[in-house]
């Protein structure tokens, strides 16, 4: 009963429990730093009344958002002067909370793949997620099973367990 309060605390839908990243949510020197965790529950939450397809699609926003909670450091160039600096993280974020709709959202998984370093990819889903769609056709054709499939994938192909603190720390001069 504890290891299931446990892994409720974060709130991630119980439909995301296979994903690798929530392995990874509340380890340490992830690039998030000390930043809190989203709130998955408001996150993912629809309507009474909400479609299975609206259901799916708050649940992508879930996975999205955890996907980028557990990144190592390392994996993205969080400094001041990289391109996932904090601001902008934090503007990915927001925009990750209000899309309303999987073009919206498509954006931001396409911006978070750009950003994670391909050496934080495993080479064999690196393979098979350049069989995806390119990126403007993923947005031209961007659905909910579109969406689900390429953040599942994103997910599969991180390795959340390896983290170089060296690799975008700012050089001293000497």
């Amino acid at each position: 009963m504890l290891d299931d309060f446990a892994s409720s605390r974060d709130g991630l839908p119980s439909a995301l429990d296979h994903m690798r990243a929530k392995a990874f949510l509340r380890a340490r020197d992830r690039a998030r730093g000390s930043l809190p965790l989203p709130d998955f529950a408001v996150v993912s939450q629809t309507g009474t009344f909400a479609t299975a397809e609206e259901k799916i699609f708050g649940t992508m926003k879930a996975a999205l958002l955890a996907i980028e909670a557990a990144l190592p450091i390392g994996s993205v160039h969080h400094t001041e002067k990289g391109a996932w600096r904090p601001d902008f993280a934090e503007q990915w974020r927001l925009m990750v909370q209000q899309s309303t709709g999987p073009w919206n959202l498509m954006r931001c998984v396409i911006l978070l793949e750009d950003t994670i370093s391909e050496d934080w990819i495993i080479p064999e889903i690196g393979h098979l997620r350049s069989c995806l769609p390119s990126r403007w056709k993923a947005l031209d054709e961007a659905s909910t099973s579109s969406l689900a499939i390429r953040i599942i994938l994103l997910d599969r192909g991180i390795l959340y367990d390896h983290v170089d603190k060296k690799r975008y720390k700012s050089k001293s001069k000497k």
